[in-house]
């Protein structure tokens, strides 16, 4: 009998026949469940003194598979040239690691020669826009872990003598939650929901897109992490000048979400399994907290006057950017929300004082689809 340990493992996504190894930290997780409904005997007794006291139990539904990893922020520039495992055709256009998964989380996901839906490489930069996010076809795609692959000879695997393979059908990425921990290594958390976990017998991915995988020149450090908040009233909002507030984080995050719900039928006398998987609205939030400050360390102090002095406004606007990594700097990513709605920071009362600031990533109408995108520049 063999022991499996989670860091050999490796974890694969196929969307339109095409696979994408996906290196994940520790912390990785799926599990599926299922609906029961349990029938009792309650009845008085016989003459007797016998009273039946018998049970029985159905299943009746299959709940959704649920996910979860996390995948530090990579980009790179691919080698051009394409062939197995190669991210581009083209030289030096950038990619990301985990831009499949950005791909199915933004839209349909779809993929013919090196390019996604929604996603924009070229030698400047890989661009992930929200522009197609109004749809019900979010991305569908199925997920493989391979249990004990680090100890394969190669990648096409079979199952047994040291390896299991567990596939997760049917799956739609529900959250994105990417933490400025100033200590760390920049990272997202992804959840999402599938169809169904089956075993199948083998799985073969030796034709897998790998490239800047080994790479150990793309990753990004959080401390480097810059953000600039520009108010679209100048006026009600100066800031340093010019609307513009100039933040130094000392953590916080933003969080993507799709808020998916899943269909099952409630057919009495089967095992019914989920079938669709419907979006919800979209959200964008999440907060950051910086040092109370005015001046040359930063404009928290500022902001926290402005927003409070401010009892007019119903929905304010700012153009909120992260920079993680750092402006100018290679490897990066880019996140802006260009009409996010901020709430009233408030202050925490430590040996030195901190604020921290709540915002919503809003379309600039409620019909559009701009509240965010999303920029990778590679070395």
């Amino acid at each position: 009998m063999a022991n499996f340990f989670s860091r050999d493992t490796k974890v694969y996504l196929v969307k339109d026949s095409t696979i994408w190894e996906i290196p994940v930290l520790e912390d990785y997780d799926y599990d599926q469940d299922t609906e029961l409904t349990e029938v009792e005997l309650n009845e008085a007794a016989t003459p007797a003194g016998v009273s039946r006291r018998g049970r029985r139990a159905f299943t009746d539904a299959y709940n959704p598979a649920t996910f979860s990893f996390s995948t530090y922020i990579r980009p790179f520039a691919a080698a051009g040239g394409g062939g197995t495992g190669a991210a581009d055709s083209a030289s030096a256009y950038q990619h990301a690691i985990e831009e499949a998964l950005w791909a199915c989380f933004v839209g349909s996901g779809a993929y013919s020669a090196y390019t996604f839906t929604n996603l924009t490489a070229d030698a400047t930069d890989l661009d992930i826009s929200w522009e197609g996010s109004n749809t019900i076809n979010l991305g569908v795609f199925d997920l493989y872990f391979v249990l004990g692959a680090n100890n394969a000879a190669d990648a096409d695997y079979t199952a047994g003598s040291g390896l299991k393979i567990d596939k997760v059908e049917g799956c739609v990425l529900d959250n994105a939650r990417i933490s400025f921990d100033v200590n760390g290594i920049a990272m997202i958390e992804w959840s999402g929901l599938g169809k169904l976990i089956t075993s199948p017998a083998s799985f073969d991915a030796s034709a897998a897109i790998t490239e800047g995988i080994s790479s150990t020149t793309n990753y990004i450090k959080n401390k480097l992490t810059s953000l600039s908040v520009t108010a679209d009233d100048a006026t009600s909002y100066p800031g340093a000048g010019g609307g513009v507030y100039n933040m130094v984080l000392t953590g916080g995050e933003i969080e993507f979400s799709n808020n998916i719900e899943f269909l099952t039928p409630q057919t009495i006398g089967s095992v019914n399994t989920p079938f669709a998987a419907i979006p919800g609205a979209k959200s964008v939030t999440g907060n950051f907290t910086c040092y109370l400050d005015t001046g040359t360390n930063g404009d928290s102090g500022d902001l926290i006057e402005d927003l409070g002095s401010d009892t007019d406004t119903i929905t304010n606007s700012f153009d909120i950017k992260f920079v993680i990594g750092g402006t100018g700097n290679t490897p990066r990513m880019e996140i802006n929300l260009p009409t996010a709605h901020l709430q009233i920071p408030t202050v925490s009362i430590e040996d030195i004082v901190s604020v921290d600031v709540a915002f919503q990533g809003i379309p600039s109408t409620i019909s559009t689809a701009d509240e965010a995108s999303i920029k990778y520049v590679g070395e």
